[in-house]
């Protein structure tokens, strides 16, 4: 049976996980009006800690991730090698998760550098921002507008 996970306000630099044992097929996290914060510059530089994947669903088949906020705390001037050596980032990551829908997000501060599909993973609607990492398996998006 699905359920719905909701969360709301700013939820900061606390990552939204499932864990290894994933969620009911078609669960809906309904994050519409939540913020997360994206942060790969570690507190030496600026002075808070790391959050490199705000929304991590893993083992989740037919899920739907409806969107709230990804506000990066990104370098946005440095060099993009320096800035990439801080560590992967990715504002929502998806893993091992047929059939997921992942709708509606707003992005703000983040660099854009490459969307990441591997395996049997396809990309379908306007390809707009690289920060959705998707791996092993097959999704189907839909993003309104990035900003």
């Amino acid at each position: 049976m699905s359920h719905t996970v909701t969360r709301s306000g700013n939820q900061g630099q606390t990552p939204y996980k499932t864990g290894s044992a994933g969620l009911d097929p078609n669960t809906l996290l309904d994050f519409e009006t939540a913020t997360f914060i994206l942060d790969n510059q570690p507190s030496t530089i600026d002075g808070d800690g790391t959050n490199y994947w705000p929304v991590n669903v893993r083992n989740s088949p037919g899920v739907i991730i409806d969107g709230g906020t990804i506000q990066g705390e990104i370098n946005m001037t440095g060099d993009w090698r320096t800035v990439y050596d801080y560590g992967n980032s990715a504002g929502v990551t998806v893993e091992y998760s047929p059939g997921v829908i992942v709708r509606d997000w707003r992005m703000t501060n983040v660099r854009v550098s490459r969307l990441t599909l591997r395996h049997q993973a396809r990309w379908m609607g306007e390809t707009t921002s690289s920060l959705l990492m998707v791996c092993s398996c097959v999704l189907t998006f839909r993003i309104t507008k990035v900003r």
